[in-house]
């Protein structure tokens, strides 16, 4: 392997971003371990070690001082935050020490792809739509989103290893044009209806602010016991309470990639695509939704919903099918397929 490694990619990471410091200290020794392997690499022109380091090594930047720059931070304070972004951001000042030629691609969320939409359903954003989805709320989020699909990623990692020159020590690669978060919710929104409302009125997934959004999410985790506490706790704090990820400059990486200049940004057509996959992934499915918090049970039958409404209580209604709307003007509910 000496003789023969021309090329290190280095992205074995845990990706948890609530866990401290301390929990990647395997990680960090891991990189140096890399990093001697490198060094041994009896080559004239020596090994290219490429690592996919984190925006969150920005995770306390000052905005004030402009964009994020594509050069080793030296100031460690701005990378105070989650243990995640911190452990990052120390393989970076160990790499830069290290003598080989060296690539840190600061990478930021990488959305579900083109072809299928395929985004673990485990993580924050599509934990967040099933909450929209059971809640029967969706949140309007204010900034924009930068992010990139998993082919475009895979794509500029590619194209910026195998670049003809030496390569400079940093890249940040996020979304050269960022598109707004209310539109990204606006198209869940109409994903789910389409795929999974099954001819309800948009009334049956309303947009609230996030501040009555949350106040939803916890009212849920109180009147339910078994929800897991711990998830509403994250997105409370993730969706309303942490700022935006700093902005970043992505000179270098438009410089190095020609992909990176050719990238359209998020469409309704992508996000129908996650929407799909998280459905047959199981995470969404057309058995429950809450319409409302204060909500009880209810049954669709083969032709008319049959409705237990929950004000007043105990109280029962059917709705034709051929008119959907009258079921949202009944009150607060739950409906359910069968």
């Amino acid at each position: 392997m000496q003789q023969e490694l021309s090329v290190i990619i280095h992205n074995a990471w845990l990706s948890n971003f609530s866990l401290p410091l301390s929990v990647f200290d395997d990680h960090i020794q891991g990189t140096r371990t890399i990093i001697d392997l490198a060094r041994s690499v009896q080559r004239c022109n020596g090994i290219r070690f490429l690592f996919t380091s984190s925006i969150g090594v920005a995770q306390n930047w000052d905005e004030s001082q402009g964009l994020y720059p594509e050069t080793l931070v030296m100031d460690v304070m701005t990378a105070v935050g989650g243990g995640y972004g911190e452990s990052k951001y120390v393989a970076e000042r160990i790499l830069a020490k290290s003598g080989i030629e060296v690539i840190s691609l600061r990478i930021g969320l990488i959305c579900g792809g083109q072809r299928n939409g395929a985004w673990k359903p485990s993580e924050l954003f599509p934990i967040c739509v099933k909450a929209c989805w059971y809640l029967g709320a969706v949140f309007t989020p204010s900034n924009e989103s930068d992010w990139m699909t998993m082919d475009a990623t895979s794509d500029v990692i590619l194209e910026i290893l195998f670049h003809k020159d030496l390569l400079p020590f940093a890249a940040n690669l996020t979304h050269p044009r960022p598109v707004e978060n209310a539109y990204i919710l606006h198209a869940v929104r109409d994903g789910l209806i389409q795929e999974l409302g099954h001819g309800l009125p948009s009334e049956c997934l309303r947009q609230v602010s996030i501040k009555e959004w949350i106040d939803l999410l916890e009212q849920s985790a109180r009147r339910h016991r078994d929800e897991p506490r711990n998830i509403t706790r994250i997105l409370s704090r993730i969706i309303y309470k942490v700022p935006p990820f700093t902005t970043l400059d992505i000179s270098n990486a438009m410089k190095l990639s020609a992909r990176m200049k050719t990238l359209e940004p998020i469409d309704a057509g992508l996000v129908l695509k996650w929407v799909k996959f998280w459905i047959t992934s199981g995470l969404l499915s057309q058995s429950e939704v809450q319409v409302g918090h204060h909500a009880s049970k209810a049954v669709i039958l083969p032709r008319h919903y049959s409705v237990i409404v929950s004000d007043p209580p105990n109280s029962k209604a059917t709705f034709s099918r051929e008119r959907p709307e009258t079921l949202i003007r009944s009150g607060n509910f739950r409906w359910s397929y069968m």
